[in-house]
């Protein structure tokens, strides 16, 4: 939820561990490649306890199409962790040369930010937004934000709202008729509207909490007729 449902969020991670990786597989600096897989692992794990304290279905790990619970990849990186700190390199020459060590860091932050204003200046000038420019390349036509909402905590049996923006990607009108809802879940309230070319428009998303207290996730999808 958050800055963690952004797109352009998800893109930074995943450019960050596609290096790390890369660093890894060169095993150069090992010392320092460590405290950077541990530091990664660790904020791994915080993340999925998180989600799983909350009661999320699924961490979102492995993509949108594989669901996997939050308290399995808890413990894959609880593993992770204790098996970087039972198998951890010498890390005396990560305290000699932590002049060094800094200055190199620092350098490969510059770097990666510096790629990063490149490819957000590439996508605002060619496509308007970073969000637009990740949708075209997810070849995504209608697009849903935020992706995830938190309705908080309400009482049993009392009804919430909130709304989403949709946006057509497209070059043509996108006229949506109808709204799948649930036992908890109703997205047909203001339907049907047509959302124009390159517009944004928003409905309201309401959700019946269940009369016993518990945490629940409803996910939503948008089919093409």
């Amino acid at each position: 939820m958050g800055i963690f449902a952004a797109l352009a969020f998800q893109f930074l991670i995943v450019i960050f561990e596609m290096g790390l990786g890369v660093w890894l597989l060169s095993g150069k600096q090992q010392p320092a490649s460590w405290a950077v897989v541990l530091s990664a692992f660790v904020s791994f794990a915080a993340i999925t306890f998180y989600q799983g304290w909350i009661g999320q279905a699924s961490c979102g790990c492995l993509g949108s199409k594989v669901s996997v619970n939050p308290w399995i990849m808890f413990s894959v990186d609880l593993a992770a962790v204790g098996s970087l700190l039972i198998a951890r390199p010498d890390l005396k020459p990560l305290w000699d040369n932590r002049v060094r060590l800094a200055r190199a860091t620092a350098s490969v932050v510059g770097v990666y930010l510096l790629l990063m204003g490149i490819l957000a200046a590439v996508a605002y000038y060619g496509y308007g937004s970073v969000d637009a420019a990740l949708a075209s390349l997810r070849n995504e036509r209608l697009s849903i934000s935020p992706s995830m909402i938190d309705m908080g905590v309400g009482a049993p049996g009392e009804t919430r709202e909130a709304k989403v923006e949709l946006t057509n990607r497209t070059e043509h009108p996108i006229r949506l008729i109808g709204g799948t809802s649930d036992c908890s879940c109703t997205v047909i309230g203001d339907l049907p509207v047509t959302i124009p070319p390159g517009e944004a428009r928003s409905i309201t998303v309401a959700m019946h909490l269940a009369q016993r207290g518990r945490k629940f996730q409803s996910q939503s999808r948008i089919q093409d007729r």
